[in-house]
């Protein structure tokens, strides 16, 4: 099928996107849509001197969100658009752009999606207006019984796949399987939230939510960022060596809802008729068939919408879409494959960034990048992103060359792009290297368009000898993949502080080797890491073995090559914390706590400083016990002041090595051990916030101490207390 490029064409030229990730607050908005804008941009092969608008799509923020992020590109002065459309924010992100391109008021525009959830089920943020979604919320209700043990969303969705099964035939087992071949997909999609496959039996029997949707059937809420640079034919044609990885947006509609969404029928209610039209649209401005579609992205938020939008989109007979699922139809082996990417349902929907996901799934198949689950001659893909509410945006893709498309090797990909890798089946972070590769190159008035400090002549004589007097230092945001390649080893890793620290490192790029006495918990641990795609070591410890201590170590180093830091968060409170004042302290109690506080971390330097890289960060757990006293307390506080004695030794003995040791001293933080002594109701805290701590709140402190900020930090110790000693 021949490319339709025209001049006012618009063309997709680069993708990027972050994992996906449950949402458990391991990584804040700014950062996902960073990453995410720096691989778009690193894929087009631009720098952000070239992007002259930008778009910024979330559903959850404040109104400004966008500039927050984009401002980490640079301070450009380019206008920022931020939109939220319900589920369909991003593809309205790209709407937006292609729009501009089009009218020729611009040649290249970056737009990044977004999204940092809650756990649990959709709900409105605000409750002193009316919902927008009233009326569709009166309508649902206005049909059939609410179920209020359901979500809405759920309800909205298997209302319609009831009416479906009503009207047509279809079955709770179609839908079911339609769960199976999403969680099938996903297994080769690096990017997405679950990656397990399931048997059909398995879906049926998860938990029901709202008939004929199970668990497992449904699109989770997720924590991620992806991003497109949407280019004009002028701007492609100054680069005809990119032409083989631009993709035409070969045709598009934006549509809301028409007066059948409020009529008599709970599968209007959830936008089929507005899709209907939408798709025709888009497919006739492409000049393209229905049936000239190998592979779609479609908006399966729930398996019910999928099969609902199987006959929307006429991609089958109109009533015989769960015939299609069970032909196969929809997978591999079949006349086309939905969601090759896992869909909503497995790889996650974080809502600013799922239609910006869907484009990069499609973008990568037309290259021929998605070597593990490509679909093979495909020439045109189609995509599909709804918001309830209501919008619909419909994407129809083409190579910009009008081939058909090939299988990439993925050596190939990494030899010509400047990711240095193929992300369509590799998910990795991003570097420093890779954010100053798109850095602006413009200044005005002596100032860089990103974030730059002046340095003034009579500062001069400080600079490094190698630093040009007249040069400016540029205070630069960290990437929040800052810690990629970087391994760390956790004690203590199991719960609380420990784990807490170890998912954040592991969610910024690092690889972690985590030791803890439990191997219940470890495995759970190591379960989780595994579901995240996060690379993991893990190892049963108790740190008073010193053999075990340099063992544990020493496999680390073996199984990723590296040492770049440690936190050493190992440690017990005692049986009598609290109990007993120092004339009846009990001698195998006072050994234990020693033993494990002091000892043991003693042994974990000793063996951590016989790898570390020079460089690097070692970050000891000690307590506000660690600088005064608590009535009872005698073992844990005299071991959690030796551990500020170990931790100024220690940075005194390797300092000449550029290697920072610093203690962290918590208070008042309610996690496990907190909660092992005064259960789930501790009383009032008397610190100066009036609130107790979280482990999340410790470790970011632990995380700023690992990293590349604090570099002039050592042998201190950082009190994360709520401000107990104001």
């Amino acid at each position: 099928m021949a490319s339709s490029g025209t001049e006012n064409s618009a063309y997709v030229l680069g993708v990027g996107m972050t994992k996906f990730i449950k949402p458990r607050g391991l990584r804040e908005y700014p950062d996902m849509g960073y990453e995410a804008g720096i691989k778009a941009m690193l894929d087009a092969q631009i720098n952000y001197d070239d992007v002259q608008h930008g778009v910024a799509c979330f559903a959850y923020g404040d109104s400004t969100s966008g500039q927050r992020v984009f401002y980490q590109f640079g301070m450009s002065s380019i206008p920022i658009i931020n939109t939220a459309n319900a589920c369909a924010t991003g593809s309205v992100g790209l709407y937006l752009a292609r729009t501009l391109v089009r009218s020729g008021a611009v040649d290249c525009v970056l737009v990044v999606g977004f999204e940092k959830m809650k756990p649990g089920s959709l709900k409105s943020v605000w409750d002193d207006r009316p919902s927008s979604s009233g009326r569709f919320a009166a309508k649902l209700a206005d049909l059939s019984p609410l179920n209020k043990a359901a979500p809405l969303t759920a309800q909205y969705f298997g209302n319609a796949g009831r009416e479906y099964m009503e009207k047509y035939g279809a079955e709770a087992s179609d839908f079911a399987e339609i769960g199976r071949i999403s969680h099938e997909h996903s297994q080769r999609n690096p990017y997405a939230q679950f990656r397990q496959s399931y048997t059909l039996q398995q879906i049926k029997d998860s938990p029901t939510i709202h008939y004929p949707l199970t668990k497992l059937q449904c699109s989770p809420t997720s924590d991620g960022g992806a991003a497109a640079v949407i280019v004009s034919q002028r701007f492609l044609d100054a680069r005809p060596h990119l032409k083989g990885q631009a993709i035409l947006m070969a045709g598009q509609a934006f549509l809301t809802d028409s007066p059948k969404a409020f009529g008599t029928s709970a599968i209007e209610l959830v936008g089929y008729d507005m899709t209907q039209r939408a798709a025709r649209a888009a497919l006739k401005e492409a000049g393209v068939r229905p049936s000239d579609i190998k592979v779609c992205e479609l908006h399966d938020c729930f398996s019910t919408n999928e099969l609902l939008l199987l006959d929307a989109l006429d991609l089958c007979e109109p009533g015989k879409a769960h015939q299609m699922v069970r032909r196969g139809d929809i997978t591999y082996g079949g006349r086309m494959v939905v969601n090759p990417s896992g869909g909503l349902i497995s790889k996650g929907h974080p809502i600013g960034a799922t239609g910006l996901a869907q484009c990069a799934e499609l973008s990568w198949h037309l290259r021929g990048w998605a070597n593990n689950r490509l679909v093979d001659g495909t020439d045109v893909a189609l995509q599909h992103n709804l918001g309830l509410g209501g919008a619909v945006v419909i994407n129809v893709y083409k190579r910009a060359d009008g081939k058909t498309n090939s299988r990439v090797p993925s050596d190939e990909v990494a030899r010509t792009s400047w990711l240095g890798y193929n992300p369509a089946v590799e998910a990795r972070g991003i570097t420093d290297k890779d954010a100053d590769r798109v850095s602006p190159r413009l200044s005005v008035g002596g100032y860089n368009f990103k974030l730059v400090l002046p340095i003034p002549i009579h500062l001069a004589p400080l600079l490094p000898q190698e630093l040009p007097q007249h040069s400016t230092y540029r205070l630069t945001t960290t990437p929040y993949m800052a810690f990629a390649g970087k391994v760390i080893a956790v004690t203590g890793g199991g719960q609380g502080i420990g784990l807490v620290t170890a998912k954040i490192l592991a969610s910024r790029g690092a690889k972690v080797s985590i030791a803890d006495a439990n191997s219940v918990t470890l495995a759970q641990v190591e379960k989780e890491f595994q579901a995240n795609n996060w690379p993991i070591h893990t190892y049963t410890l108790d740190v008073r073995d010193a053999g075990k201590v340099d063992q544990w170590v020493d496999s680390a180093v073996q199984k990723f090559g590296r040492l770049d830091g440690a936190v050493n968060a190992a440690g017990v409170i005692g049986k009598h914390y609290g109990q007993k004042p120092v004339g009846e302290q009990d001698e195998d109690d006072w050994n234990f706590v020693l033993g494990v506080n002091v000892t043991g971390m003693m042994h974990c330097l000793r063996a951590e400083f016989k790898h570390i890289a020079d460089g690097g960060s070692i970050v000891n757990i000690s307590s506000h016990q660690g600088s005064e006293g608590g009535p009872g307390c005698a073992a844990y506080s005299t071991s959690k002041h030796a551990v500020l004695g170990l931790t100024k030794c220690a940075a005194l003995d390797y300092g000449s090595r550029k290697i920072r040791v610093n203690a962290v001293a918590p208070a008042g933080t309610f996690g496990p051990l907190m909660s092992s002594v005064v259960g789930d109701n501790p009383p009032p805290i008397s610190n100066a916030l009036k609130k107790y701590g979280t482990p999340e709140e410790v470790a970011y402190m632990i995380i700023w101490l690992l990293g590349s900020e604090s570099t002039h930090c050592s042998g201190e110790l950082y009190r994360v207390d709520g401000g107990i000693f104001a």
